[in-house]
């Protein structure tokens, strides 16, 4: 990561050809893995974390998501954008009519 391109997170690793890829959701946890084309420190500044990534050694974040929101990671060099996180409101019961 890193590259021109900010990857959005919109769902939790998963093996997609077994199944579909579901979508990040309030209470849900999430392990993150960075790799960057050089060491860098990256961070995620909503939840005070901050790791080191390279080609080699990806910089590992376990996150659980308590409201809706859009998290960034960073890298804390450059400022630049590695990574977003999107994360829904929880399923609810659906409402009766």
């Amino acid at each position: 990561m890193g590259g021109d391109k900010v990857p959005v997170v919109a769902c939790p690793e998963r093996d997609r050809r077994k199944e579909p890829c579901q979508p990040i959701r309030i209470g849900d946890t999430l392990t993150l893995r960075i790799y960057s084309r050089e060491t860098a420190e990256v961070e995620i500044p909503a939840f005070g974390l901050v790791g080191v990534a390279s080609p080699a050694a990806p910089a590992l974040f376990e996150l659980l998501f308590r409201s809706a929101a859009r998290y960034g990671v960073r890298f804390t060099s450059s400022g630049k954008i590695a990574a977003r996180i999107t994360v829904l409101p929880a399923k609810g019961k659906p409402k009766p009519r």
